[in-house]
């Protein structure tokens, strides 16, 4: 077989700034940041599709990869270079959803690159595997893909190296209660008003003013509250407590319905009824995917009464729960505050006087 001639890729600096476009080979050579995709596809039977390298590629021939992905060819944006991957490698036009972006850092290579990391949704239609690059591929439950990574980044799996480093990023943009894309996060302004819907992603690295829904289940009787300690797993604060449940006002959601969804999510309490009492612009830094991130936020938060619902949680959200009583999150604060997500912090003072 004639060896595949590739268009000149777009490589940058340690910044991803100032693109030019080289040979392929020169980019190796001379260890310069490439710019790359990396797209994963989600079922809605709670699976993702691998891709099998063709054992004809110069680069990890014959291991398990995102469902498609590639360098970005000189002159392509991230996004134009991952819709034509798709359609070159599986024949798709589908939507794409930014999961996040990364410096990845090639243990076997001394040319490093920059990761975008796409996401979409797969309703049953046609795969074409045409490409050259493409030796078939395969339906994964998620779990196991987990499994598949976490054995492959202690060096025995059969996954490449660029699998490895942003499976997690995709993984958190997967809906596995709902076996979906998450959806658009809702934005603002300063008086909360001009709504508008983004990615994720993309609201907290531009610095947009996102919604946020916040309770706290409150058991009067005991003059105790529910707090979460955070999973390792989430991409803002992890292992980190928490009220008892939080999330994004998505597309479509209002504050209140918002808080409801996210009860029952993390934390399995549904048919109860919310209160507000604190709407709050917050600013503050949190860690976003392992790095620090200034955060601009309209934190709503609710109180809801506990009658003795079971507490089910969701262990890819939540690592544990606790009730508390106010004098020991107090003394916890004073202890050291960084043990909590930032938010709440800030609103502790107010919440301490009117929950209790």
């Amino acid at each position: 077989m004639a060896e595949k001639k590739y268009p000149p890729i777009t490589v940058t600096d340690d910044n991803d700034e100032h693109p030019r476009g080289v040979v392929f080979e020169d980019a190796f050579a001379n260890g310069w940041n490439r710019q790359c995709v990396a797209i994963y596809l989600f079922d809605q039977e709670g699976r993702v599709f691998l891709q099998c390298r063709s054992k004809e590629v110069k680069k990890d021939p014959d291991q398990w990869s995102p469902s498609a992905g590639g360098h970005v060819d000189f002159g392509l944006s991230y996004h134009e270079a991952a819709c034509e991957e798709l359609r070159e490698e599986l024949g798709l036009d589908l939507k794409l959803s930014h999961a996040g972006k990364i410096y990845f850092d090639d243990p076997h290579e001394q040319s490093n690159s920059w990761q975008d990391i796409y996401v979409a949704q797969y309703c049953g239609e046609e795969l074409n595997f045409e490409s050259w690059e493409v030796n078939g591929g395969k339906w994964f439950p998620i779990e196991e893909v987990d499994h598949m990574v976490e054995v492959g980044t202690k060096g025995g799996c059969d996954c490449t190296p660029v699998m490895q480093g942003t499976w997690k990023y995709a993984r958190k943009n997967y809906d596995t209660n709902n076996n979906e894309i998450y959806p658009d996060v809702m934005v603002s302004d300063e008086n909360d008003e001009n709504e508008n819907h983004v990615r994720f992603a993309e609201a907290i690295l531009g610095g947009m003013i996102r919604r946020i829904s916040i309770v706290c289940l409150l058991d009067r009787d005991e003059g105790k509250i529910l707090l979460q300690r955070r999973s390792d797993k989430v991409r803002i604060a992890p292992g980190k407590w928490a009220s008892t449940a939080a999330g994004q006002v998505n597309e479509g959601q209002t504050y209140e319905t918002a808080a409801h969804a996210e009860l029952f999510e993390e934390v399995g309490v549904t048919d109860i009824n919310l209160t507000l009492v604190s709407k709050r612009l917050d600013e503050y830094t949190e860690t976003f995917d392992g790095e620090p991130r200034v955060m601009r936020v309209w934190n709503a938060f609710f109180v809801a009464e506990y009658s003795g619902q079971e507490i089910v949680t969701n262990d890819w959200e939540v690592g544990e729960t606790k009730w508390f009583t106010r004098d020991e999150i107090d003394r916890m604060i004073v202890d050291n505050n960084e043990q909590f997500i930032s938010s709440f912090v800030l609103a502790w003072p107010e919440l301490r006087e009117k929950l209790f």
